[in-house]
């Protein structure tokens, strides 16, 4: 899936523009990276090897930049919106972003996450009034 495909499903998602779609998942990779910075220096590592380089950056960024340790609050500072919308744009991207990837390396990324995060990282249960195409977050999967 490449950079606008993943854009597009974050917007059909989340109802955002492009710019706040990009916010979105530029704040949750970040938080990711502040997250795994503060809690688990080693697991930074790890995630960042596993992650396609566009992501990787994103959450080394986020790890370099300081500020709240823990995932929402930080999603919500880089992102700018209340902690509600903040969930569901974050839950977005992670159920996205796990639609990217084979089982094993969502399984190895959820063993180095912290728990609120790994708990994102599942893929997407799209509401049923989407069309096929919408509803699928897995690359060429059809609902």
């Amino acid at each position: 899936m490449d950079n606008e495909e993943f854009l597009r499903r974050i917007r059909q998602r989340t109802g955002l523009g492009v710019h706040g779609a990009r916010r979105a998942v530029v704040a949750t990779f970040a938080a990711i990276g502040r997250s795994l910075d503060s809690l688990e220096p080693l697991a930074l590592v790890d995630v960042a090897a596993m992650l396609p380089p566009r992501f990787a950056t994103m959450v080394l960024d986020g790890a370099s930049a300081g500020g709240p340790a823990t995932f929402v609050a930080a999603v919500a500072e880089r992102e700018r919106v209340t902690p509600g919308f903040t969930k569901d744009h974050a839950q977005a991207v992670c159920e996205t972003f796990a639609g990217m990837l084979d089982e094993r390396r969502v399984a190895a990324l959820r063993e180095r996450l912290p728990a609120e995060v790994a708990a994102l990282l599942q893929e997407c249960q799209p509401p049923p009034n989407l069309d096929a195409d919408a509803r699928s977050c897995r690359a060429g999967k059809r609902s």
